[in-house]
């Protein structure tokens, strides 16, 4: 016989495959449930990046005009910290066909070259802006100094000279403009004055006049001069410039710079 055990309702003994009491007639066996399997754990959820807000359009626009300008600016930056080449070559004489002649200038002063005027006591002397590269004429004397342009050949050299003289009673910068115009009317051929009058200029008012004649053997052509006469206190300026007639509108230019820089004792 098998294990035996009793009823768990009225005490009476029982077989344990028996599932009633025989006596009281009571159910033996319990159904147990059965036991749950282990509870695995539950992984975390990913997590998932949030994406940025959407930039608006207006942003995007305003953030690279702010990029390309700055670099614009570094650029620019740049350019001016880099040193010019300007500042230490001497420029050549540029001739288009039209003749338009571009100039850089530097700025002279009469007393550095020993300007004097004989007879003429107190202040005396100029400054003036002329060519780059021009270069002061050999064997004139203290009351005047002639510049020429670098060029080697007569169909090229342009002049520019300014000369002095003391100022006398009755002699004014009208008379000594008539004076040179005549000398030069009478030892140049075929000379013609084509413009004469009077001008007012930074310094005051001068006499100007234009001449056209033909040149020397070794000047082949035609040859212009301009002359303009200043009297300052007891002295009296006169600048002429000289070019072959082709260069003439470019040679110009350098008249009209030193009339525009022109000043009297600096």
């Amino acid at each position: 016989m098998g294990d035996s055990r009793f009823c768990p309702q009225c005490g009476a003994l029982v077989l344990p495959e028996d599932a009633f009491c025989g006596e009281c007639g009571a159910a033996l066996k319990v159904e147990r449930p059965e036991p749950e399997p282990p509870m695995q754990p539950v992984p975390p959820p990913p997590i998932q990046s949030v994406p940025p807000p959407p930039v608006k359009a207006a942003k995007r626009i305003v953030t690279a005009l702010m990029v390309v300008g700055g670099v614009v600016l570094l650029l620019l930056l740049i350019v001016l910290a880099l040193p010019s080449s300007n500042e230490t070559a001497q420029p050549p004489l540029v001739v288009n066909e039209q003749g338009v002649d571009t100039f850089r200038y530097q700025h002279i002063r009469s007393a550095d070259a020993g300007f004097k005027v004989a007879g003429v006591k107190g202040e005396v002397g100029f400054s003036m802006d002329i060519p780059a590269g021009w270069q002061r004429q050999e064997g004139t004397q203290e009351h005047e100094l002639v510049f020429k342009s670098p060029d080697d050949t007569p169909e090229l050299q342009m002049f520019l000279a300014v000369l002095a003289e003391p100022a006398t009673k009755g002699h004014s910068a009208a008379d000594v403009a008539t004076t040179h115009l005549t000398e030069l009317r009478d030892m140049a051929a075929d000379a013609e004055v084509l413009e004469q009058a009077e001008i007012l200029s930074r310094v005051g008012t001068g006499q100007r006049a234009v001449l056209r004649y033909i040149g020397p053997s070794d000047s082949p052509g035609k040859l212009m001069t301009e002359m303009v006469v200043f009297q300052h206190g007891k002295v009296i300026y006169r600048l002429e410039l000289t070019a072959p007639e082709p260069l003439w509108h470019t040679a110009q230019q350098a008249m009209q710079q030193a009339l525009a820089s022109l000043e009297f004792v600096p």
